[in-house]
C-alpha cells in the first residue's frame, strides 16, 4: 500500500501533466491566430492647408476659425515654415490690450546680434546675409504676443517674410478691433499662415484674387509694383504698413500705393523697417 506522501506525489504528478497539456494547447493555438504588429502606424503626411480644398478657414471679419487634419511638420516648405524642431514658437503671457496698442512691439523687441547669428547658423546659413534676403524673424510676431525666445526665431527668405509681415499687420488689426481673439490670431500663424494670409486676400499685396487652393506664390520681382506702402507728404520715407512710423502718420498727411508710386512722389526706403527698394 502506498503511503500518505507517494499518493500524494503520484497525484500532483498527474495534475502537472494534466496543466502541461493544457498549457501545450493554449500555446498552438496562440501560434495559429495571427499576431498584431506592435509597430506604431506611420504619421500620415503632412498637407499644407494651402492645398487642401477640403480644408475650412476662417473669412475675413468671422469671428471663427479652424482647420481641419492639420499639424505643424518638417514636410512643409521651408521658405514659408521654419523647422518645428527649432522653432515650435513661443509667446509671452500678454493680453488683446496690451498688444493693441501702437508702438508695443518696439518697446519688448529684443533679439541681440548674438542671437541673431545662433539663429541663422541652426538653419545653416552665415550671419549676416545680404540685405533684405533673409530676416531674424518672430514666428508667433511680437505684435501678436510672440516671445524674443530663440524657440520662437527662424531666418526666413525673402519675399515670404514680407508677405508673413502683411498677414501680422492685418491680424493685429483684426484682433485691436475685436473681431478675432488674440489666441486665434496666434493659431493662424502657426498653423498655416501662409494659407490665411492668400485667404485673407494677401494683405499687404495688391493682388487679391487667388483663392487658397490656386494660390501660387507671387515672384519676387513683382514686390515693387505689387507692395503696399505709406508715406507722409511731408516726410522723405516710405514705410511698410506696420512700422511704427507709418503708424505715427496723420491721417491727413498719409499716402498708399505700390513702391514705384512712392519712388516717384520722392520718397526712400524707411532705414528701420527696410521696405524694397525696387
Amino acid at each position: 500500500m502506498p503511503v500518505r506522501g507517494q499518493a500524494v506525489g503520484g497525484l500532483a504528478l498527474r495534475r502537472l501533466g494534466f496543466l502541461g497539456a493544457f498549457a501545450a494547447l493554449l500555446l498552438a493555438v496562440g501560434c495559429a491566430a495571427p499576431v498584431a504588429s506592435q509597430r506604431p502606424a506611420a504619421e500620415a503626411p503632412y498637407v499644407s492647408v494651402a492645398a487642401t480644398p477640403a480644408a475650412t478657414l476662417s473669412q475675413p471679419g468671422s469671428s471663427t476659425a479652424s482647420i481641419e487634419a492639420t499639424s505643424p511638420s518638417a514636410s512643409r516648405d521651408p521658405r514659408l515654415y521654419p523647422d518645428p524642431v527649432l522653432t515650435p514658437g513661443e509667446t509671452l503671457t500678454v493680453t488683446a490690450e496690451q498688444v493693441s496698442v501702437p508702438g508695443y512691439s518696439s518697446k519688448v523687441r529684443d533679439v541681440s546680434t548674438t542671437m541673431k547669428r545662433q539663429v541663422y547658423t541652426e538653419y545653416g546659413l552665415s550671419y549676416p546675409q545680404k540685405t533684405g534676403s533673409y530676416e531674424c524673424d518672430h514666428f508667433i510676431p511680437l505684435c501678436l504676443g510672440g516671445s524674443n525666445a530663440i524657440e520662437n526665431l527662424w531666418a526666413e527668405p525673402s519675399p515670404e517674410f514680407r508677405w508673413k509681415d502683411g498677414l501680422e499687420v492685418y491680424l493685429w488689426r483684426e484682433v485691436r478691433a475685436r473681431k478675432i481673439s488674440l489666441g486665434e490670431a496666434q493659431r493662424e500663424i502657426q498653423v498655416d499662415w501662409y494659407a490665411y494670409w492668400v485667404t485673407y486676400g494677401r494683405p499687404g499685396l495688391t493682388a487679391q484674387s487667388d483663392s487658397v487652393s490656386e494660390a501660387v506664390p507671387i515672384p519676387q520681382a513683382d514686390i515693387g509694383t505689387s507692395l503696399v506702402v505709406g508715406w507722409s507728404v511731408n516726410g522723405k520715407r516710405y514705410h511698410y504698413d506696420w512700422c511704427r512710423y507709418c503708424l505715427a502718420i496723420k491721417a491727413g498727411n498719409l499716402r498708399t500705393g505700390s513702391v514705384a508710386a512712392a519712388k516717384k512722389a520722392g520718397k526712400t526706403p524707411c532705414l528701420v523697417c527696410m521696405p524694397p527698394a525696387e
